[in-house]
């Protein structure tokens, strides 16, 4: 087919290279900007969702990571009037659109009472290294009420990043296993 590929952005010579560099950093860099990104304020809603970032070990925005990095998930998020019982929660997809994690910030029903000040919040949420296999992954954000059933806000498929395999134990051995989510459990052999 093709041995040179010209990369233009904004008008302009990015890059002027073999195929598979220029496609790498195509994609690289269309991650990269979906690694970030920040809502305007809409002053009708009584809690909001303004910015989320994609965080590597080192604390740079980064929306490509090994699967052997743990990475960090920014959200920044103002509430102007708390409705008790809301919750902020995230849903994970695959590029087929499986939801294949559901998470939210109060650990059990208790917590659903706790008032919050109006003001800027930050959180982070922190995933473990090998937790993910290789693939590309879409997050939704949410801060939602299950008792009036109220979603405040919602950003769906707003932020990505995408996993890259880096010698994991499935990679070494040349297994496909189609396993979405690694969990490192505890295997004790019990000698008879």
């Amino acid at each position: 087919l093709c041995n040179r590929a010209v990369l233009l952005g904004n008008g302009k010579l990015i890059m002027d290279s073999g195929v598979r560099p220029a496609i790498t950093k195509y994609f690289s860099d269309d991650q990269m900007q979906k690694a970030s990104t920040s809502f305007e304020v809409d002053e009708n809603k009584s809690s909001q969702i303004v910015k989320l970032a994609i965080r590597n070990e080192s604390g740079e925005i980064n929306g490509i990571i090994q699967n052997n990095q743990k990475f960090f998930l920014e959200i920044d998020y103002v509430i102007k009037q708390w409705i008790t019982g809301s919750y902020l929660c995230l849903d994970l997809f695959d590029d087929s659109g499986q939801r294949i994690l559901w998470s939210c910030d109060v650990c059990d029903v208790n917590n659903l009472t706790i008032e919050r000040k109006s003001g800027f919040h930050k959180t982070t949420i922190a995933f473990p290294n090998n937790l993910f296999s290789a693939g590309k992954y879409f997050f939704t954000l949410a801060i939602y009420n299950p008792k009036t059933n109220h979603i405040s806000d919602v950003k769906e498929n707003c932020i990505s990043i995408a996993i890259e395999d880096h010698q994991s134990l499935l990679s070494i051995l040349g297994i496909n296993s189609n396993a979405v989510i690694n969990v490192p459990l505890s295997w004790d052999e019990i000698n008879n």
